[in-house]
This record gives structure tokens, C-alpha cells and sequence, in this order.
């Protein structure tokens, strides 16, 4: 329950952010970049995001908290949050429109880099009682009833209160009330002492603080970056997914290995931008996903990653496609990815004349074979290894689009040749050679003989 009230205001902050997607907009946007079973990786390859993990420890001597001896541990962790995304279940619960939408793989991975550990006591504990500076006058007090009254004008000092301290002693807060000159509140137990003023205990809560991401990578955009963390207020572990570039998962050596991949699995969700599933994001989710860490069933809990429930197996098309066109269109989002690593294996070959429709993200060669045109209407990356080939009388038009390296290296080119097969061979003919055609403002950048 504790979990659940904790990242509830996450939840509901990220679907105020959001926009509410009409369903006619949904599907004219995330259509084309949804990864259904039968379509091609060449148009929508896998997703791969590149994390680096640190681990905090509280004090050096004792860390309390996974450590560089629990690798092994952490490895099955993430190799099991990859198969969540990869090996997914169908839906427990019917879609907006009666229906059970549902993709085997959604083509997202996770690859865990490297894994350091370091000594922050104070970035440790990202939940905890903090006592205020400064008192709260008292104006009068009913000791028969517990009461203390103060003036209306220091009541928002009480906002996010969790106890009080009267003459060093404790009292918890029954209930408070307040009309036009003052509040009222009622303590817990008896008030023996007289009294003026007291202390206020209230939780301070960094669970979504940027402290750790500012302070330990220096605000790096390269990776996505997860902290493992602590906290002595809470005794469950819980988590928070507020940025693209860092996650915070407090209390890992306080759960179980799998529950524990299963709640980073459902925070790393919340970086790629997806939100809870108690308010549906897109109109292929439930109306309506009852929270809490409860089995799924067919009627009111869904076995949504997005949601909480003891499966979390499943997303609807439309989340993943949501994720696909975020981490093709938004060039910060590419650059988090292995977009940038040269793969030959997953080179182009464009047999026949070719429209694409969508934005890419090129990791191998394009090459257009002899005679065959290929048009380019949407944004196109490529690798800093990735060439393009046009063979003998090959056309590439690039209408509207910019084809380019977004992580400010070059990418190898364009070759015109007589065959991919013997790419120094060239055509002898001037007009049997290649042609590019720029349409509509298109551009072509970062390749090294860019036009």
C-alpha cells in the first residue's frame, strides 16, 4: 500500500503532463511505428536502450544496499525486465472497444553497460523525517481534549506534516480543522505540560529528485541512468521513473529478485513515457485498471506493466508504439539508444521502388540497387558506420526529411557505384550514375560527402 501511494502522485502528474489523444490522433501517429508480429525489422528494428547502474551505499563499511558482489544477482535481474518486454502475455482485460489488443514482442531492450558503486549517505535515504526550523506558535490550548489552536495565517506550514514535538514529546495528528482565524488540531495523546509553540516532523520526499543524476553523472544525456538506492522510512521497495535520462529504485535488498525486476521493469516504463494505467493513455488500454499489488484477474486488475498487479506481463499496442515513435522521431531519445553502433547485419536493401512513410533509424548500409528508387518522406538516422550505395541509375529522393547523425558524429557517406558487391567500381556513364533529389527544403547532414 505504502508503494502505492508513493508513486500514485507520479502516476497522476504524468497524466496531467500528457495529452489526452482523441482516437483518430492516436492512430494517425502511432499506427505506422506500432511493431506488429508481421512486420519487417527493417522498418522497425528493435529498440534498444543503453543504461549505466549505480549503486549508492549508505556508509562505506556498511552499505546496505546491493554490491558489486551481487552482480551476478543484478545480471538476472535485467535479463529477466528483458524478457517482460520481449516475451509479453496477452491482456487480462478488454480494451475501450471490447477487445483484447495484443503484440507477442515489443521490440524494446534494455542493455546494462557498466555498473559502479559509490558512498552518499545523504543521496542514500530518498525518504525520511525532517524536523522544521522554525517553531509554530501556539494560541491556546484544551487539555481535557488534546487540542492546540493556532493562528489561520501558519496553517500551509502544516502541509505534508507527519507528527509534532511538544516539550520533546511526540504526538501524531488524529485530525485538524480549521474556520476563518484558526486551525485546530488533535493530538493523539495527552498534552501534560503548558505549552507555546512546537516542532513539525514532515516526510521529505526524494524519490524523483534529479540530486543523484546532477550530482554523479554530471546531468550525462548519453544513457539512462539507474540509481539503487534506500530508504529508512519505508520498509517495501518502491521507485520512480520521472525523466528519460534517470530512475531511482529505492530498498532492493528489502524485496525479492523477481518482484524487484518486475518494479524496474514498470519504472523503466515510465522513462520510455509511458504512463499508469489507471487513467488509459491510449483508448486500446481498460477503461478502468484497479491498483494494487494484487493478483490480475478478467474483470477490474489488468496485467499491464504500466499498472500494479503481481503479473505485469503486457502492453497494448499503442504504448508500444508510443515508445517506437518517440525513440525514432526525438533526436535526445535516439541518442540514449545503441542507434549510434554500425551493425552490417542490419543493412538495407531496397530491391524494388520504396516509399517510407515513417521516420527510421538506420544502424547497417542502405543500398539501392540498380534501376530501383526509393522515397524518403520521414526524418532518417544513421549510424556514424552507415553508408549509402546507389548502384547504376539507383534514385534516392528525399522529400521534406533531413537524413543525419544525431549524435554529432558523421556517418560514412554516399557511394555511387556500379554494384554494392565492388562499391570502388564506378559507373562510366554520367547518366547511368546515381541520382539524389532533394525536394521540399530536404537535407542531407553529417555524412562526410553530405550535399
Amino acid at each position: 500500500m505504502q508503494l502505492i501511494q508513493q508513486l500514485h502522485k507520479l502516476g497522476f502528474a504524468l497524466f496531467l503532463i500528457v495529452s489526452i489523444f482523441d482516437c483518430y490522433g492516436q492512430k494517425e501517429k502511432l499506427e505506422q511505428y506500432i511493431p506488429y508480429e508481421t512486420t519487417s525489422l527493417v522498418t522497425h528494428p528493435v529498440i534498444t536502450v543503453k543504461m549505466k547502474l549505480h549503486l549508492v551505499y549508505r556508509y562505506k563499511e556498511d552499505e546496505q544496499n546491493y554490491t558489486l558482489d551481487s552482480l551476478n544477482l543484478i545480471n538476472n535481474q535485467f535479463e529477466w525486465i528483458n524478457s517482460y518486454y520481449s516475451n509479453l502475455s496477452p491482456s487480462t482485460l478488454a480494451a475501450q472497444d471490447g477487445l483484447k489488443h495484443f503484440i507477442p514482442d515489443s521490440r524494446i531492450q534494455f542493455r546494462l553497460d557498466t555498473i559502479d558503486s559509490f558512498v552518499d549517505s545523504t543521496a542514500w535515504d530518498r525518504i525520511f523525517i525532517e524536523k522544521s526550523k522554525n517553531a509554530i506558535k501556539i494560541d491556546s490550548v484544551n487539555m481535557v481534549k488534546n487540542i492546540i489552536f493556532i493562528n489561520q495565517k501558519d496553517n500551509y506550514r502544516l502541509r505534508g506534516i507527519d507528527s509534532i514535538s511538544i516539550n520533546k514529546v511526540n504526538y501524531l495528528l488524529v485530525s485538524k480543522h480549521k474556520n476563518k482565524e484558526y486551525t485546530s488540531i488533535n493530538l493523539n495523546k495527552a498534552i501534560i505540560d503548558p505549552v507555546d509553540s512546537f516542532s513539525c516532523y514532515k516526510k521529505k520526499d526524494l524519490n524523483c529528485d534529479r540530486y543523484l543524476w546532477e550530482m554523479h553523472t554530471g546531468e550525462d544525456k548519453n544513457y539512462l541512468h539507474v540509481f539503487f538506492t534506500g530508504s529508512s522510512y519505508s520498509g517495501v521497495a518502491f521507485g520512480c521513473g520521472p525523466a528519460p535520462y534517470f530512475l531511482n529504485v529505492s530498498n532492493m535488498i528489502k524485496g525479492g529478485g523477481w518482484a524487484n525486476a518486475q518494479l524496474i521493469a514498470h519504472e523503466l516504463g515510465h522513462t520510455l513515457g509511458l504512463n499508469h494505467t489507471n487513467y488509459p493513455q491510449f483508448n486500446d488500454l481498460p477503461p478502468k485498471d484497479k491498483f494494487g499489488f494484487i493478483p490480475c484477474d478478467s474483470s477490474k486488475t489488468s496485467n499491464n506493466i504500466m499498472g500494479y498487479n503481481q503479473c505485469r506481463n503486457y502492453l497494448s499496442p499503442k504504448q508500444i508504439g508510443h515508445v517506437h515513435q518517440l525513440y525514432t522521431l526525438k533526436p535526445e531519445r535516439i541518442k540514449l539508444t545503441t542507434a549510434n553502433e554500425y551493425q552490417p547485419k542490419n543493412t538495407i536493401i531496397i530491391w524494388s521502388d520504396t516509399s517510407w512513410n515513417k521516420a527510421m533509424v538506420i544502424t547497417g548500409d542502405l543500398v539501392i540497387k540498380k534501376h530501383q528508387k526509393l522515397t524518403v518522406n520521414k526524418n532518417i538516422h544513421l549510424s556514424e558506420g552507415s553508408t549509402i550505395y546507389l548502384e547504376k541509375k539507383a534514385k534516392l529522393i528525399v522529400n521534406g526529411a533531413e537524413l543525419n547523425n544525431h549524435f554529432g558524429t558523421n556517418w560514412k557517406g554516399i557511394v555511387y557505384c556500379k554494384s554494392v558487391f565492388n562499391s570502388s567500381k564506378k559507373v562510366k556513364k554520367k547518366k547511368n550514375r546515381g541520382v539524389i533529389v532533394l525536394e521540399n527544403n530536404a537535407s542531407i547532414k553529417n555524412g562526410v560527402n553530405s550535399l
